[in-house]
């Protein structure tokens, strides 16, 4: 709701059908994503980034800076669903990919399109950025808007 209520132009390309929904969620997920640290235990020894990590050490990783890294995305600090790469970590990767991935991306598509049909258009009563808070799970702590329905 956050990213419909302050990126109005997307808004509207959502609802016009210019921007695809499922374009639209994934870049939400990239751009604020709901698990933002995560642990991993070292399973050999490694040098990352010429800092040697023992074997059996554990690494808290953070995922929202991954899928803020400027290497990986252009002008990765910016909210942009017409963006071409559309992989990212917010359900994890690999071995430790979330096996409901497709369902929770499938549950955000359904509701994102059921709420633009039954509304003409949603605006945030915020006066600027919510914070955000949670250091694994993050959310704001409250977020008021107001719905136009149809």
């Amino acid at each position: 709701m956050y990213c419909l209520t302050q990126f109005q132009q997307y808004q509207q390309s959502l609802r016009s059908g210019n921007l695809a929904i499922a374009s639209f969620v994934q870049e939400v997920i990239r751009w604020q994503s709901p698990l933002h640290f995560t642990i991993r235990f070292a399973l050999q020894d490694m040098l990352i980034e010429n800092v040697e990590i023992p074997k059996g050490s554990v690494l808290q990783v953070c995922i929202g800076s991954a899928n803020r890294d400027e290497c990986v995305f252009e002008d990765a600090d910016n909210f942009n669903p017409f963006r071409d790469v559309k992989n990212n970590l917010a359900f994890g990767g690999g071995a430790h990919n979330c096996p409901g991935i497709n369902l929770a991306k499938a549950e955000l598509e359904v509701t994102l399109k059921k709420i633009l049909e039954e509304t003409s258009w949603i605006n945030s009563l915020e006066k600027s950025f919510v914070p955000y808070t949670g250091l694994s799970f993050r959310r704001p702590e409250r977020f008021d808007i107001n719905v136009e329905w149809k």
